[in-house]
C-alpha cells in the first residue's frame, strides 16, 4: 500500500518543480491554489521560465522528477501524432542518463540472496558500467569463468514508482478537467497504460 506521507512528499517536489521551470500558470488551474501557494512560498523558488523554450522546461521537469516521469516521457514519444513535433523532439532526449549510486553490490548480493559471493564469482566490478532511472548494471566473472552482467533495481525504486504513478493518475484526471487539451490526448489513459506497462 502506498505511504501517504510518501505521497504528499512527492506532491511537494512535483508542485515546486513545475513552478522552477515557469509552469505556475498550470498551477493557478488546480483546485487546491491555498495549499500550492504555501508550499512555493517555504520552497522559496526560483523560475526559469524565461531560460529555455515551454517543450524543453518540459523535458528538464520530467528529468528531475526521476525515474517514472522520464520513463513517462520515454512513452509519450511513441505517440508522434498526438503530441507537437517540438514536445516529441524534446522527450527524445529523455534518456537513462543517471549518475550511479555508491552501492556495495557484493554486500547487497549476499544479503538479498543469502550466498556467498566466493562461493559463486571470481570477481564483481565495484562500479556499475551502466546506470538507469530503475537500475543498475555491473560486469562480473563467474566461478566458472564465464563473463557476465549483474543488473540490480535502486533500493526504494518500487515505492518511488508507486508514489509518482499515484500522483500522475491524480495530476492527469485533475488537468483533463481544466485542459481541453489534455483531454484531447486523453492523458489519463495514457498514464493508465503505462502504469500497467511499467
Amino acid at each position: 500500500m502506498l505511504n501517504p506521507a510518501r505521497k504528499l512528499q512527492r506532491t511537494k517536489k512535483i508542485i515546486s518543480v513545475l513552478a522552477k521551470y515557469g509552469f505556475e500558470d498550470l498551477l493557478s488551474r488546480l483546485p487546491w491554489k491555498l495549499k500550492i501557494k504555501k508550499i512555493l512560498e517555504d520552497e522559496n523558488n526560483l523560475s526559469l521560465k524565461n531560460e529555455e523554450n515551454v517543450y524543453s522546461r518540459i523535458r528538464m521537469v520530467l528529468e528531475e522528477l526521476g525515474p517514472a516521469f522520464v520513463k513517462l516521457g520515454q512513452a509519450a514519444t511513441t505517440r508522434e501524432g498526438l503530441l507537437p513535433e517540438e514536445l516529441v523532439f524534446e522527450l527524445k532526449k529523455l534518456e537513462d542518463r543517471v549518475e550511479p549510486l555508491e552501492i556495495d553490490i557484493e554486500a547487497l548480493l549476499e544479503n538479498e540472496l543469502s550466498i556467498k559471493i566466493a562461493d559463486h564469482f571470481i570477481q564483481i566490478e565495484p562500479k556499475p558500467f551502466a546506470s538507469a532511472s530503475i537500475s543498475q548494471v555491473y560486469k562480473a566473472t563467474l566461478i566458472n569463468g564465464e563473463d557476465v552482467v549483474i543488473k540490480i533495481r535502486r533500493p526504494q525504486v518500487d515505492e518511488v514508482l508507486l508514489a509518482d504513478l499515484a500522483l500522475m493518475k491524480d495530476i492527469s484526471s485533475i488537468l483533463a478537467h481544466y485542459s481541453d487539451t489534455v483531454e484531447r490526448m486523453n492523458l489519463p489513459l495514457i498514464v493508465d497504460s503505462f502504469a500497467i506497462t511499467l
